[in-house]
This record gives structure tokens, sequence and C-alpha cells, in this order.
């Protein structure tokens, strides 16, 4: 389908009059599904594309859980019940203001597979996304989010394999703030898969970026003078014999 939509993201680019990008991605939203069924694709074709352009079954099957892409996702409420933390969410998209491509963070809050029928089974995640304004990458390269701050609340569905799984851990002394770390992907040894480097569409998600540059900032904020060596120069050299099995 991606033809279709980039047709018809140019089409309203072309008539969009000096309005904004944001503009553009929001009619692209809302208008698609009514232009692409106007474009002359077969209504009962056989093809993925005919059944994809008129629309899944009125049924949907709803899950706690799902493994897609490596990695196993659970909704909130089904991470209540867990010892693990599956229900975080990395996404990258486009930032309607700029156009330009933006990390967003969230949690699921349902999962959905939508039938297409012929085995064409579409899964998709609700999520509860986190306000752009409180992500914060610092200086060292952490990334830190507010998970209790709520945003894109008319825009919380996402297709599930476009998604990267993240967990959130609560940083010290500042319990709002949680520190993001990637998930762990479970792809070696299935479908063939033998390099996850090769499969994986997300860069590593890594706690801190360039470790040498990052270390060096931290020496030269450390006062040299009040620390203690990391041994003894007072210390008498000895010689200690182990004394023989009776």
């Amino acid at each position: 389908m991606d033809k279709w939509v980039e047709k018809h993201v140019e089409e309203l680019r072309s008539g969009r009059d000096g309005r904004t990008e944001a503009w553009v991605q929001r009619q692209h939203k809302i208008n698609f599904t009514t232009w692409i069924k106007h474009q002359g694709i077969p209504r009962y074709g056989e093809s993925d594309e005919s059944r994809l352009a008129y629309g899944p079954s009125s049924q949907i099957t709803s899950w706690q859980g799902y493994d897609i892409n490596g990695y196993r996702f659970h909704t909130k409420e089904k991470d209540k019940k867990s010892a693990t933390q599956n229900c975080g969410v990395r996404y990258e998209g486009i930032d309607e203001a700029t156009g330009d491509t933006k990390a967003y963070f969230g949690q699921i809050e349902q999962i959905w597979e939508l039938d297409y029928g012929s085995e064409l089974q579409i899964p998709i995640f609700q999520c509860q996304w986190v306000k752009p304004k409180a992500v914060v990458v610092d200086e060292y390269g952490l990334t830190t989010v507010e998970v209790g701050s709520v945003g894109h609340k008319d825009d919380q569905w996402v297709l599930a394999n476009r998604v990267a799984q993240v967990a959130y851990y609560p940083k010290p002394r500042d319990s709002k703030k949680h520190v993001v770390v990637s998930g762990k992907q479970r792809i070696v040894g299935a479908d063939g898969v033998q390099s996850p480097e090769e499969y994986n569409n997300y860069v590593e998600f890594s706690l801190f970026t360039d470790h040498p540059h990052k270390i060096k900032q931290v020496e030269s904020h450390v006062n040299k003078t009040k620390m203690k060596p990391w041994c003894r120069p007072d210390g008498e050299k000895r010689t200690v014999l182990a004394s023989k099995p009776k």
C-alpha cells in the first residue's frame, strides 16, 4: 500500500495552497480510507491490495499478549500480573509539524487483530503515548520520559510490526521520570534468522551514546583532589605460605 499512501500525500501537498505539513498529514489520516476506494482497485479482487483497500471484517480479535518481530508484547493490564515488563513501545513516525522522523514512546492499552480474509490478519496496538515535551535526552545520551504525561489522544493506534519494545525504569530521586531501555529480541533461529542486526529495523537503544566522549565529560567534572586512591600506599609487602596439610 506504500505507493497509494505516497500518491495520496503528494496530491494533498500539491493542492494545500500554502497550508502546513501538519495539515497534509491530518487530511491524509482522515480521508485516505475513503480516497483509496475510488482508485480503480477491484472491490472483490483476490490480492492483498484489494482486501486492504476495502477494509477489514467488522469482527475483531482482542489479545492481552502478542508475539511479533521477535518481541513478546503485553497490554498494561496484563503487565500488572507479570514479573516482567512488556507493554512499553517506541515508534519512529513523522512529526506532523516538521515532517521529520521522530521517536515516540508509549504503553500498550489494547491489542486488536484485524481480519481482511484469506489468512490476512493485521495486529494493531492502541497506545497511551507520552507527550513530546515529556521526553528528554540528557548530555550523557540517557533518554528519560514522564509516562504519566499523556498526549496524542486522537492518534493512539499503530501497526504492531512498526514498533520496537522498550522498558521504563524509575529514575532515582524522581519517581515521575523513567529511564528508557531497549527490550530484548528473541529471534535467532526463528524463521531462519541468524543475525539480529539483519532482522531488526530499529537501532539498538543504548543507555548512553558516544561512550569515550561521555566518560571524559564525567571525568572533567570530578574533583580529583578529593578522590581516594584505589590502593593503599602504606602497606607492607609480605609473603604468606599456606600450612602443610596434616
